[in-house]
Protein backbone atom coordinates (compact mmCIF):
# COMPACT_ATOMS: atom_id res chain seq x y z
CA UNK A 1 0.00 0.00 0.00
CA UNK A 2 2.81 2.42 0.84
CA UNK A 3 4.31 1.84 -2.62
CA UNK A 4 1.08 2.97 -4.30
CA UNK A 5 0.47 5.80 -1.87
CA UNK A 6 4.00 7.11 -2.42
CA UNK A 7 3.00 8.12 -5.97
CA UNK A 8 -0.63 9.05 -5.10
CA UNK A 9 -2.00 6.02 -6.91
CA UNK A 10 -5.77 5.96 -6.23
CA UNK A 11 -6.02 2.79 -4.15
CA UNK A 12 -9.62 1.95 -3.20
CA UNK A 13 -10.41 2.00 0.51
CA UNK A 14 -11.55 -1.62 0.33
CA UNK A 15 -8.09 -2.65 -0.90
CA UNK A 16 -6.19 -0.42 1.50
CA UNK A 17 -8.17 -1.53 4.56
CA UNK A 18 -9.04 -5.12 3.71
CA UNK A 19 -12.40 -4.46 5.38
CA UNK A 20 -15.36 -6.53 4.12
CA UNK A 21 -17.70 -3.72 5.14
CA UNK A 22 -15.68 -1.17 3.20
CA UNK A 23 -15.81 -3.49 0.23
CA UNK A 24 -19.60 -3.72 0.28
CA UNK A 25 -20.09 -0.01 0.96
CA UNK A 26 -17.73 0.92 -1.86
CA UNK A 27 -19.46 -1.30 -4.37
CA UNK A 28 -22.86 -0.06 -3.29
CA UNK A 29 -21.94 3.62 -3.67
CA UNK A 30 -20.18 2.96 -6.97
CA UNK A 31 -23.43 1.45 -8.28
CA UNK A 32 -25.24 4.77 -7.90
CA UNK A 33 -25.49 7.33 -10.71
CA UNK A 34 -23.30 9.78 -8.79
CA UNK A 35 -20.77 7.21 -7.57
CA UNK A 36 -20.13 5.28 -10.77
CA UNK A 37 -18.42 8.15 -12.66
CA UNK A 38 -16.06 8.61 -9.72
CA UNK A 39 -15.17 4.92 -9.70
CA UNK A 40 -14.67 4.92 -13.46
CA UNK A 41 -12.34 7.92 -13.35
CA UNK A 42 -10.26 6.37 -10.58
CA UNK A 43 -10.06 3.04 -12.42
CA UNK A 44 -8.85 4.82 -15.56
CA UNK A 45 -6.28 6.73 -13.53
CA UNK A 46 -5.01 3.49 -11.98
CA UNK A 47 -4.77 1.99 -15.46
CA UNK A 48 -2.61 4.93 -16.53
CA UNK A 49 -0.38 5.01 -13.46
CA UNK A 50 0.34 1.30 -12.98
CA UNK A 51 2.36 0.87 -16.21
CA UNK A 52 4.44 3.95 -15.37
CA UNK A 53 5.02 2.70 -11.82
CA UNK A 54 6.07 -0.70 -13.17
CA UNK A 55 8.49 0.82 -15.68
CA UNK A 56 9.98 2.94 -12.91
CA UNK A 57 10.63 -0.13 -10.77
CA UNK A 58 12.00 -2.12 -13.72
CA UNK A 59 14.34 0.71 -14.75
CA UNK A 60 16.28 0.14 -11.52
CA UNK A 61 17.27 -3.27 -12.98
CA UNK A 62 18.24 -1.90 -16.41
CA UNK A 63 17.60 1.64 -17.66
CA UNK A 64 16.14 0.68 -21.04
CA UNK A 65 13.33 -1.66 -22.04
CA UNK A 66 14.53 -5.03 -23.37
CA UNK A 67 12.49 -7.66 -25.21
CA UNK A 68 12.90 -11.40 -24.56
CA UNK A 69 14.34 -11.75 -28.06
CA UNK A 70 16.97 -9.08 -27.40
CA UNK A 71 17.83 -10.69 -24.07
CA UNK A 72 18.27 -14.09 -25.72
CA UNK A 73 20.53 -12.66 -28.42
CA UNK A 74 22.56 -10.88 -25.74
CA UNK A 75 23.08 -14.09 -23.78
CA UNK A 76 24.38 -15.96 -26.81
CA UNK A 77 26.67 -13.09 -27.79
CA UNK A 78 27.90 -12.68 -24.22
CA UNK A 79 28.89 -16.34 -23.87
CA UNK A 80 30.41 -16.31 -27.35
CA UNK A 81 32.47 -13.26 -26.42
CA UNK A 82 33.74 -15.07 -23.32
CA UNK A 83 34.80 -18.05 -25.44
CA UNK A 84 36.56 -15.85 -27.99
CA UNK A 85 38.37 -13.92 -25.25
CA UNK A 86 39.63 -17.07 -23.54
CA UNK A 87 40.65 -18.46 -26.94
CA UNK A 88 42.72 -15.35 -27.63
CA UNK A 89 44.30 -15.54 -24.17
CA UNK A 90 45.22 -19.19 -24.70
CA UNK A 91 46.72 -18.49 -28.11
CA UNK A 92 48.82 -15.63 -26.74
CA UNK A 93 50.12 -17.82 -23.91
CA UNK A 94 50.91 -20.73 -26.22
CA UNK A 95 52.66 -18.35 -28.62
CA UNK A 96 54.87 -17.33 -25.73
CA UNK A 97 55.69 -20.97 -25.04
CA UNK A 98 56.50 -21.54 -28.71
CA UNK A 99 58.77 -18.48 -28.79
CA UNK A 100 60.64 -19.75 -25.75
CA UNK A 101 60.88 -23.18 -27.32
CA UNK A 102 62.27 -21.72 -30.54
CA UNK A 103 65.13 -20.01 -28.70
CA UNK A 104 68.38 -21.72 -29.88
CA UNK A 105 69.46 -21.87 -26.26
CA UNK A 106 66.73 -24.47 -25.68
CA UNK A 107 67.89 -26.89 -28.39
CA UNK A 108 68.92 -30.29 -27.11
CA UNK A 109 70.56 -33.20 -28.95
CA UNK A 110 68.37 -36.28 -28.54
CA UNK A 111 68.06 -39.69 -30.25
CA UNK A 112 65.37 -39.68 -32.90
CA UNK A 113 65.95 -43.19 -34.27
CA UNK A 114 68.56 -45.87 -34.84
CA UNK A 115 70.70 -47.07 -37.68
CA UNK A 116 72.88 -50.14 -38.26
CA UNK A 117 76.64 -49.67 -38.42
CA UNK A 118 79.58 -52.07 -38.64
CA UNK A 119 81.65 -52.16 -35.54
CA UNK A 120 85.48 -52.38 -35.67
CA UNK A 121 85.24 -56.04 -34.75
CA UNK A 122 83.12 -56.66 -37.84
CA UNK A 123 79.76 -57.01 -36.09
CA UNK A 124 76.61 -55.09 -37.10
CA UNK A 125 75.33 -52.92 -34.28
CA UNK A 126 72.56 -50.38 -33.84
CA UNK A 127 73.57 -46.83 -33.02
CA UNK A 128 71.26 -43.89 -32.23
CA UNK A 129 70.55 -41.16 -34.72
CA UNK A 130 70.98 -37.84 -32.92
CA UNK A 131 69.23 -34.57 -33.83
CA UNK A 132 68.72 -31.16 -32.29
CA UNK A 133 65.18 -30.69 -30.91
CA UNK A 134 63.67 -27.68 -29.09
CA UNK A 135 62.61 -28.51 -25.52
CA UNK A 136 62.43 -32.27 -26.11
CA UNK A 137 59.99 -34.33 -24.00
CA UNK A 138 61.13 -37.84 -23.09
CA UNK A 139 58.16 -40.13 -23.93
CA UNK A 140 59.64 -43.52 -23.02
CA UNK A 141 57.86 -43.83 -19.66
CA UNK A 142 54.67 -42.32 -21.09
CA UNK A 143 54.64 -44.85 -23.94
CA UNK A 144 54.86 -47.71 -21.48
CA UNK A 145 51.78 -46.34 -19.67
CA UNK A 146 49.94 -45.62 -22.93
CA UNK A 147 50.17 -49.07 -24.52
CA UNK A 148 47.65 -50.86 -22.24
CA UNK A 149 45.30 -47.87 -22.60
CA UNK A 150 45.45 -48.06 -26.38
CA UNK A 151 44.95 -51.83 -26.32
CA UNK A 152 41.85 -51.48 -24.12
CA UNK A 153 40.35 -48.79 -26.33
CA UNK A 154 41.02 -50.86 -29.44
CA UNK A 155 39.06 -53.72 -27.89
CA UNK A 156 36.07 -51.45 -27.22
CA UNK A 157 36.00 -49.47 -30.44
CA UNK A 158 35.69 -50.57 -34.03
CA UNK A 159 38.19 -49.76 -36.76
CA UNK A 160 36.02 -47.08 -38.34
CA UNK A 161 35.58 -45.29 -35.02
CA UNK A 162 39.29 -45.50 -34.25
CA UNK A 163 40.16 -43.94 -37.58
CA UNK A 164 37.65 -41.13 -36.99
CA UNK A 165 38.82 -40.34 -33.47
CA UNK A 166 41.44 -37.54 -33.27
CA UNK A 167 42.22 -38.59 -29.69
CA UNK A 168 43.01 -42.19 -30.62
CA UNK A 169 45.03 -41.04 -33.61
CA UNK A 170 47.09 -38.80 -31.32
CA UNK A 171 47.81 -41.75 -29.00
CA UNK A 172 48.79 -43.88 -32.01
CA UNK A 173 51.10 -41.14 -33.28
CA UNK A 174 52.89 -40.99 -29.93
CA UNK A 175 53.24 -44.77 -29.66
CA UNK A 176 54.49 -45.18 -33.24
CA UNK A 177 56.74 -42.10 -33.18
CA UNK A 178 60.18 -41.40 -31.72
CA UNK A 179 60.88 -41.45 -28.01
CA UNK A 180 61.32 -37.67 -27.95
CA UNK A 181 58.93 -34.96 -29.14
CA UNK A 182 59.08 -31.13 -28.94
CA UNK A 183 57.09 -29.82 -25.97
CA UNK A 184 54.75 -27.74 -28.18
CA UNK A 185 53.88 -30.73 -30.36
CA UNK A 186 53.24 -32.88 -27.28
CA UNK A 187 50.97 -30.16 -25.87
CA UNK A 188 48.88 -30.20 -29.05
CA UNK A 189 48.51 -33.97 -28.80
CA UNK A 190 47.58 -33.62 -25.14
CA UNK A 191 44.73 -31.24 -26.00
CA UNK A 192 43.30 -33.75 -28.46
CA UNK A 193 43.62 -36.64 -26.01
CA UNK A 194 41.85 -34.56 -23.33
CA UNK A 195 38.97 -34.21 -25.77
CA UNK A 196 38.78 -38.00 -25.83
CA UNK A 197 38.44 -37.91 -22.05
CA UNK A 198 35.56 -35.41 -22.24
CA UNK A 199 33.71 -37.68 -24.62
CA UNK A 200 34.10 -35.25 -27.51
CA UNK A 201 35.39 -38.05 -29.77
CA UNK A 202 33.32 -40.96 -28.56
CA UNK A 203 30.24 -39.74 -26.65
CA UNK A 204 28.76 -43.24 -26.59
CA UNK A 205 31.80 -44.43 -24.61
CA UNK A 206 32.25 -41.29 -22.53
CA UNK A 207 32.44 -42.97 -19.12
CA UNK A 208 34.94 -45.57 -20.31
CA UNK A 209 37.07 -43.19 -22.35
CA UNK A 210 37.22 -40.66 -19.52
CA UNK A 211 38.95 -43.09 -17.20
CA UNK A 212 41.33 -44.45 -19.82
CA UNK A 213 42.21 -41.03 -21.22
CA UNK A 214 42.88 -39.73 -17.69
CA UNK A 215 45.65 -42.32 -17.35
CA UNK A 216 47.10 -41.35 -20.71
CA UNK A 217 47.00 -37.65 -19.87
CA UNK A 218 48.64 -38.16 -16.49
CA UNK A 219 51.70 -39.86 -17.98
CA UNK A 220 52.02 -37.36 -20.82
CA UNK A 221 51.60 -34.35 -18.51
CA UNK A 222 54.61 -35.49 -16.50
CA UNK A 223 56.76 -35.74 -19.65
CA UNK A 224 55.59 -32.33 -20.80
CA UNK A 225 56.33 -30.69 -17.43
CA UNK A 226 59.85 -32.13 -17.42
CA UNK A 227 60.47 -30.74 -20.91
CA UNK A 228 59.30 -27.24 -19.99
CA UNK A 229 61.40 -27.20 -16.84
CA UNK A 230 64.44 -26.97 -19.13
CA UNK A 231 63.33 -23.49 -20.22
CA UNK A 232 62.76 -22.03 -16.76
CA UNK A 233 59.71 -20.56 -14.97
CA UNK A 234 58.63 -18.20 -17.78
CA UNK A 235 57.62 -21.10 -20.02
CA UNK A 236 55.82 -22.83 -17.17
CA UNK A 237 53.86 -19.68 -16.29
CA UNK A 238 52.86 -19.14 -19.90
CA UNK A 239 51.75 -22.74 -20.25
CA UNK A 240 49.68 -22.52 -17.07
CA UNK A 241 47.99 -19.36 -18.35
CA UNK A 242 47.19 -21.04 -21.64
CA UNK A 243 45.77 -24.13 -20.00
CA UNK A 244 43.59 -22.14 -17.58
CA UNK A 245 42.21 -20.13 -20.49
CA UNK A 246 41.65 -23.28 -22.55
CA UNK A 247 39.86 -25.01 -19.69
CA UNK A 248 37.59 -22.00 -19.23
CA UNK A 249 36.92 -21.89 -22.96
CA UNK A 250 35.97 -25.57 -23.09
CA UNK A 251 33.63 -25.20 -20.09
CA UNK A 252 32.00 -22.14 -21.65
CA UNK A 253 31.55 -23.96 -24.94
CA UNK A 254 29.58 -26.65 -23.11
CA UNK A 255 27.28 -23.96 -21.72
CA UNK A 256 26.97 -22.34 -25.15
CA UNK A 257 26.01 -25.65 -26.71
CA UNK A 258 23.02 -25.82 -24.34
CA UNK A 259 21.66 -22.49 -25.56
CA UNK A 260 18.87 -22.67 -28.08
CA UNK A 261 19.34 -21.21 -31.53
CA UNK A 262 16.06 -19.32 -31.17
CA UNK A 263 16.65 -16.24 -28.93
CA UNK A 264 13.29 -16.31 -27.12
CA UNK A 265 13.88 -19.96 -26.19
CA UNK A 266 17.33 -19.01 -24.92
CA UNK A 267 15.67 -16.34 -22.76
CA UNK A 268 13.10 -18.86 -21.52
CA UNK A 269 15.86 -21.27 -20.54
CA UNK A 270 17.39 -18.57 -18.33
CA UNK A 271 14.11 -17.77 -16.55
CA UNK A 272 12.79 -21.19 -15.61
CA UNK A 273 10.26 -21.19 -12.76
CA UNK A 274 11.03 -22.30 -9.20
CA UNK A 275 14.83 -22.14 -9.67
CA UNK A 276 14.60 -25.29 -11.83
CA UNK A 277 17.34 -23.97 -14.12
CA UNK A 278 19.44 -22.17 -11.52
CA UNK A 279 22.73 -23.94 -12.32
CA UNK A 280 22.39 -23.00 -15.97
CA UNK A 281 21.59 -19.41 -14.98
CA UNK A 282 24.60 -19.30 -12.65
CA UNK A 283 26.81 -20.42 -15.52
CA UNK A 284 25.37 -17.67 -17.71
CA UNK A 285 25.87 -15.09 -14.95
CA UNK A 286 29.51 -16.14 -14.66
CA UNK A 287 30.16 -16.09 -18.40
CA UNK A 288 28.04 -13.08 -19.38
CA UNK A 289 27.49 -10.96 -16.24
CA UNK A 290 26.71 -7.82 -18.22
CA UNK A 291 23.69 -9.56 -19.77
CA UNK A 292 21.99 -10.41 -16.47
CA UNK A 293 20.38 -6.96 -15.96
CA UNK A 294 19.08 -7.09 -19.54
CA UNK A 295 17.50 -10.50 -18.95
CA UNK A 296 16.17 -9.13 -15.67
CA UNK A 297 14.57 -6.16 -17.44
CA UNK A 298 13.11 -8.34 -20.18
CA UNK A 299 11.14 -10.56 -17.78
CA UNK A 300 8.91 -7.86 -16.21
CA UNK A 301 8.80 -6.06 -19.55
CA UNK A 302 7.19 -9.16 -21.02
CA UNK A 303 4.65 -9.13 -18.16
CA UNK A 304 3.96 -5.43 -18.76
CA UNK A 305 3.21 -6.17 -22.41
CA UNK A 306 0.60 -8.72 -21.35
CA UNK A 307 -0.94 -6.38 -18.77
CA UNK A 308 -1.31 -3.43 -21.14
CA UNK A 309 -2.30 -5.32 -24.31
CA UNK A 310 -5.96 -4.27 -23.96
CA UNK A 311 -5.27 -0.83 -22.51
CA UNK A 312 -4.95 0.07 -18.85
CA UNK A 313 -3.61 -2.60 -16.52
CA UNK A 314 -5.35 -5.97 -16.72
CA UNK A 315 -4.73 -9.67 -15.93
CA UNK A 316 -2.79 -8.60 -12.84
CA UNK A 317 -3.51 -11.80 -10.90
CA UNK A 318 -2.10 -14.06 -13.62
CA UNK A 319 0.87 -11.76 -14.09
CA UNK A 320 1.66 -11.79 -10.38
CA UNK A 321 1.46 -15.59 -10.44
CA UNK A 322 4.05 -15.74 -13.25
CA UNK A 323 6.28 -13.38 -11.33
CA UNK A 324 5.95 -15.34 -8.08
CA UNK A 325 6.84 -18.62 -9.80
CA UNK A 326 10.39 -17.38 -10.30
CA UNK A 327 12.57 -18.87 -7.61
CA UNK A 328 14.38 -16.69 -5.05
CA UNK A 329 17.84 -17.47 -6.46
CA UNK A 330 16.70 -16.64 -9.98
CA UNK A 331 15.33 -13.31 -8.74
CA UNK A 332 18.56 -12.58 -6.89
CA UNK A 333 20.69 -13.15 -9.99
CA UNK A 334 18.42 -11.26 -12.37
CA UNK A 335 17.08 -8.40 -10.26
CA UNK A 336 19.47 -8.03 -7.32
CA UNK A 337 18.32 -5.43 -4.78
CA UNK A 338 15.36 -4.48 -7.01
CA UNK A 339 13.59 -7.82 -6.51
CA UNK A 340 11.70 -6.77 -3.32
CA UNK A 341 10.38 -3.62 -4.99
CA UNK A 342 9.13 -5.61 -7.95
CA UNK A 343 7.56 -8.10 -5.52
CA UNK A 344 5.59 -5.22 -3.99
CA UNK A 345 4.59 -3.84 -7.36
CA UNK A 346 3.14 -7.07 -8.75
CA UNK A 347 1.41 -7.82 -5.44
CA UNK A 348 -0.14 -4.33 -5.50
CA UNK A 349 -1.50 -5.01 -8.99
CA UNK A 350 -3.02 -8.27 -7.82
CA UNK A 351 -4.65 -6.61 -4.81
CA UNK A 352 -6.11 -3.85 -6.96
CA UNK A 353 -7.62 -6.41 -9.28
CA UNK A 354 -9.44 -8.20 -6.47
CA UNK A 355 -13.10 -7.43 -6.78
CA UNK A 356 -16.03 -8.43 -4.61
CA UNK A 357 -18.58 -10.76 -6.01
CA UNK A 358 -21.87 -9.26 -4.86
CA UNK A 359 -25.07 -10.07 -6.64
CA UNK A 360 -25.35 -8.13 -9.83
CA UNK A 361 -29.06 -7.82 -9.15
CA UNK A 362 -28.35 -6.25 -5.74
CA UNK A 363 -26.10 -3.59 -7.26
CA UNK A 364 -28.64 -2.86 -9.96
CA UNK A 365 -31.36 -2.43 -7.33
CA UNK A 366 -29.07 -0.12 -5.34
CA UNK A 367 -28.47 2.10 -8.33
CA UNK A 368 -32.11 2.14 -9.46
CA UNK A 369 -33.33 2.63 -5.91
CA UNK A 370 -31.12 5.66 -5.29
CA UNK A 371 -32.31 7.27 -8.52
CA UNK A 372 -35.96 6.50 -7.75
CA UNK A 373 -35.64 8.01 -4.28
CA UNK A 374 -34.25 11.21 -5.76
CA UNK A 375 -37.31 11.55 -8.02
CA UNK A 376 -39.87 10.63 -5.40
CA UNK A 377 -38.45 12.74 -2.57
CA UNK A 378 -36.02 15.33 -3.90
CA UNK A 379 -35.55 16.91 -0.48
CA UNK A 380 -33.85 13.82 0.94
CA UNK A 381 -33.21 11.66 -2.12
CA UNK A 382 -31.00 14.13 -3.99
CA UNK A 383 -28.68 14.86 -1.05
CA UNK A 384 -28.46 11.11 -0.38
CA UNK A 385 -27.66 10.47 -4.02
CA UNK A 386 -24.92 13.11 -3.99
CA UNK A 387 -23.65 11.83 -0.68
CA UNK A 388 -23.20 8.40 -2.31
CA UNK A 389 -21.00 10.04 -4.89
CA UNK A 390 -19.05 11.80 -2.18
CA UNK A 391 -18.56 8.50 -0.32
CA UNK A 392 -17.39 6.89 -3.56
CA UNK A 393 -14.91 9.73 -4.01
CA UNK A 394 -13.60 9.42 -0.46
CA UNK A 395 -13.20 5.66 -0.93
CA UNK A 396 -11.27 6.01 -4.20
CA UNK A 397 -9.05 9.09 -3.86
CA UNK A 398 -5.68 9.06 -2.04
CA UNK A 399 -6.70 11.73 0.48
CA UNK A 400 -9.99 10.06 1.30
CA UNK A 401 -8.44 6.63 1.59
CA UNK A 402 -5.76 7.96 3.95
CA UNK A 403 -8.54 9.47 6.07
CA UNK A 404 -10.45 6.21 6.24
CA UNK A 405 -7.46 3.96 6.86
CA UNK A 406 -6.24 6.33 9.55
CA UNK A 407 -9.53 5.72 11.33
CA UNK A 408 -8.76 2.00 11.54
CA UNK A 409 -5.72 2.79 13.70
CA UNK A 410 -7.51 5.10 16.18
CA UNK A 411 -8.80 3.61 19.46
CA UNK A 412 -12.56 3.97 19.83
CA UNK A 413 -14.12 6.23 22.48
CA UNK A 414 -11.07 8.52 22.46
CA UNK A 415 -10.86 12.27 21.80
CA UNK A 416 -8.87 11.55 18.66
CA UNK A 417 -11.61 9.23 17.41
CA UNK A 418 -14.21 11.94 17.94
CA UNK A 419 -12.12 14.46 16.02
CA UNK A 420 -11.63 11.99 13.19
CA UNK A 421 -15.36 11.25 13.02
CA UNK A 422 -16.16 14.98 12.90
CA UNK A 423 -13.72 15.45 10.01
CA UNK A 424 -15.29 12.58 8.08
CA UNK A 425 -18.84 13.82 8.69
CA UNK A 426 -17.89 17.29 7.52
CA UNK A 427 -16.39 15.78 4.36
CA UNK A 428 -19.63 13.90 3.66
CA UNK A 429 -21.78 16.92 4.53
CA UNK A 430 -20.26 18.90 1.71
CA UNK A 431 -22.33 16.89 -0.72
CA UNK A 432 -25.55 18.18 0.84
CA UNK A 433 -24.32 21.76 0.76
CA UNK A 434 -24.05 21.68 -3.02
CA UNK A 435 -27.79 21.03 -3.42
CA UNK A 436 -30.16 23.95 -3.41
CA UNK A 437 -32.64 23.91 -0.53
CA UNK A 438 -36.00 22.67 -1.86
CA UNK A 439 -38.59 25.49 -2.14
CA UNK A 440 -41.16 25.70 0.68
CA UNK A 441 -44.65 24.46 -0.01
CA UNK A 442 -47.05 27.11 -1.40
CA UNK A 443 -49.19 28.96 1.20
CA UNK A 444 -52.74 27.70 1.70
CA UNK A 445 -55.41 29.39 -0.33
Amino acid sequence: MRLGQSVDLPIPASTASGSPFALKLQRATEATPSGSPVAERMALKRGEMMPALGEDRASAVHPRAVTPEQAGVGLREGVQHFIETRHAEANAAYDTVRQIEADPANLRSVPVGTTNQWAPDGTLVQVPIMADMPLPADLRAAKAALRPVAERLNQLIGTAQRDASPGLQAIKQILDGPDYMPASQLDSNLSVIKGLGRGADLPQLRNVSQGLAAKAVESLEAAHADALSQAGPAAQRALKTGRVATKAKVAAQEVFDKLRDEPVQTFAGATVAKDAGIEHLRDLARLAPAEMPKVGRAFPEDLFTTATAEGGWKRATGIEARWSRLGPETKRLLFGASAPELDKFFLLGKMLERSPNPSGTALTLTGVGSLTAAFRNPGTGIPALLAAGQIAKIMNTPGGVRLLTEGLTIPTNSPRAAAWATLLINRLHKAGETVATPPPPPPPR
